[in-house]
């Protein structure tokens, strides 16, 4: 699973736990999973997905937070 963001740089967590930092190819199993980014002055991205196997690219663009 390609997971990237704009801007890059966001943690990536999948199922609650840290698997990097984006843009990152992650190793994720067939299944359920909750897939999270988060940076610094910048709202969660947060998004549920079944994973089937395959190719599954994952573009999120952040949105800022007001002060």
């Amino acid at each position: 699973m390609l997971i990237e963001s704009a801007p890059p740089g966001a943690d990536i967590e999948i199922d609650g736990a840290f698997v990097g930092n984006t843009p990152s190819t992650i190793n994720v199993a067939v299944g359920n999973h909750d897939i999270a980014l988060k940076k610094k002055g910048f709202a969660d991205w947060t998004k549920k997905l079944n994973v089937m196997g395959g190719n599954v690219h994952l573009s999120a663009e952040l949105e800022t937070t007001t002060p």
